[in-house]
C-alpha cells in the first residue's frame, strides 16, 4: 500500500525535509545560546519565530485548509522569514 509520502515527488519531500532541519537547527541554537540573541531587536526575533514555526509546520507535512493560513504557514513564507530574520540578528 503506497502511503502520501510516497506520491510525493522528490522535491516535495527534499523541501519538507530542509524545512525541518532548517526549524531543528534554529530553534536548537536559540534554545541552546539565548545569550547570543539578548541584543537582537524585537521584529528580528518575530521574524526568526514565524519562520520557525511555518518550517515546522511544513517540515511535518501539514497543509491547512485555510488558503491564508497555507500561504502563511507554507515554505514560501517561511524560509524568507527565518533567513531575513537570521540576518537581521547577526548582520
Amino acid at each position: 500500500m503506497a502511503t502520501t509520502l510516497d506520491r510525493q515527488p522528490v522535491r516535495v519531500r527534499v523541501a519538507r525535509g530542509v524545512s525541518l532541519l532548517a526549524a531543528i537547527a534554529a530553534s536548537g541554537f536559540i534554545l541552546a545560546y539565548p545569550v547570543a540573541f539578548a541584543g537582537a531587536s524585537h521584529s528580528a526575533l518575530m521574524s526568526m519565530m514565524w519562520g520557525i514555526a511555518a518550517c515546522f509546520t511544513h517540515g511535518v507535512g501539514y497543509v491547512p485548509a485555510n488558503r491564508v493560513n497555507r500561504v502563511l504557514l507554507g515554505p514560501a513564507a517561511g524560509w524568507p522569514a527565518l533567513l531575513i530574520g537570521t540576518w537581521l540578528v547577526w548582520g
